[in-house]
């Protein structure tokens, strides 16, 4: 089993940069106005196309406000998400989560800093740093 404690440095680092690269703040709201702003994170993952994985019940309450309010942003970092309805491909209630598909945007245009990770990519490069500094 893999002790996080053991870890050396190098892989450590390479995790908390991967995190980074892929953490998003998701947001929506009148700041002015009763509820205010609702947030959440998110992470931007690739999986045969650019996804983001964020909170159920936060794009739910979006997606309900928005039916009032058509003009409703749903912001990630300093981007905007149009058409957030038609990009959902998944949701789940009992884990809280909502896949929405990101295709055709440029992530980068919400934090210069952005990029879908691949979860087998990024598994292989971290067992293999593992390996390399045992």
């Amino acid at each position: 089993m893999l002790e996080p404690e053991k870890l050396p440095y190098g892989v450590l680092d390479l995790l908390a940069r991967a995190c980074y690269r892929s953490t998003v703040s998701v947001f929506w709201g009148e700041p002015d106005q009763e509820p205010g702003t609702n947030s959440a994170s998110g992470v931007l993952i690739n999986w045969n196309r650019p996804i983001l994985v964020t909170a159920k019940h936060v794009v739910d309450a979006y997606l309900q406000r928005q039916v009032d309010n058509p003009s409703l942003e749903f912001q990630i970092g300093l981007g905007v998400l149009p058409n957030v309805a038609s990009r959902l491909v998944e949701a789940s209630s009992p884990t809280d989560l909502v896949t929405l598909d990101l295709s055709g945007v440029d992530v980068r245009s919400f934090a210069d800093h952005l990029e879908s990770i691949s979860p087998l990519l990024g598994r292989l490069s971290v067992s293999a740093l593992i390996l390399m500094s045992s």
